[in-house]
């Protein structure tokens, strides 16, 4: 959100060589607070590395008060955890419109049709990994149908001036959780299946060198779709390695837990 001209005076003597500011509206138990951020700006397009943060109240003092900081903060980074598009990691990002769903159901469906072909060269039950497929596509349409309870309360909170209260913390947080439920379930569906992932991707690359592009255009697809989808679940598995052995609410318990420990870190990059 645009900073205003005299909260930007009020915080200038913090502002270091080479940052800029943002500021996020916070309201707690009834009182408007404004957390200010200083950035620098990082690699890439957009981004930018967080170096400090002021809190002001609604008189544009700054807020010293020990407990009252932690819950600004706590409010601030669910904000930015749930709703904040500009910085490009907020959950609501990861909301894809009916025709990019539409076009990985159909990806989806052509690998089904693949391993249909692969009955007779593989030693495991084809019909498990099918299982599998069809289950991560019901669970991203499901994860979308989330999100746009998020994309609801989105504009709720547009209709407020993007002034994040309790309230809004509450509802959008419960889905969050939702949705980190959802995508755990996905993980452990694709694990499932990772011990026949070697051998299917060696009967997926020779079937697909076997087949005459001219003759089989229609295979050759459906066999590269599965060959994408084996490469999605193997990225999958690589990435989220780390959580592999925990059961939901330890994976739940660990995101609070880390949630917790930035929220305190941000703490400790208060400008006073």
């Amino acid at each position: 959100m645009e900073v205003g001209k005299e909260i930007e005076e009020k915080v200038s003597a913090h502002i270091q060589k080479g940052e800029n500011i943002k500021l996020i509206n916070i309201e707690y138990n009834d009182k408007l607070y404004r957390q200010i951020q200083f950035r620098r700006k990082a690699f890439g397009k957009g981004n930018y590395i967080l170096k400090g943060i002021i809190y002001l109240s609604q008189t544009n003092d700054i807020v010293k008060d020990t407990s009252l900081l932690y819950e600004l903060e706590k409010l601030a980074f669910h904000y930015k955890n749930i709703f904040d598009r500009d910085s490009g990691l907020a959950i609501i990002s990861t909301y894809e419109d009916k025709g990019t769903i539409n076009r990985y159901e159909e990806d989806f469906s052509k690998s089904i049709e693949a391993l249909n072909s692969l009955k007779e060269e593989v030693t495991f039950d084809i019909e498990i990994i099918k299982r599998v497929i069809e289950k991560v596509i019901r669970l991203r349409k499901e994860k979308n149908n989330k999100l746009e309870e998020l994309i609801k309360l989105e504009e709720k909170l547009k209709s407020k001036n993007y002034i994040f209260d309790e309230e809004l913390f509450i509802k959008s947080y419960s889905i969050f959780e939702d949705v980190l439920k959802i995508n755990f379930k996905s993980i452990n569906c694709i694990y499932s299946i990772m011990d026949v992932y070697d051998e299917l991707n060696k009967e997926c690359s020779k079937k697909k060198r076997s087949i005459v592009v001219r003759f089989n255009g229609k295979m050759k697809d459906k066999f590269m779709k599965l060959d994408y989808v084996l490469s999605y679940f193997k990225k999958v598995i690589n990435t989220y390695n780390n959580i592999l052995n925990l059961n939901e609410n330890n994976y739940i318990k660990l995101i609070r837990n880390k949630h917790k420990e930035i929220i305190k870190e941000n703490l400790n990059g208060l400008r006073q």
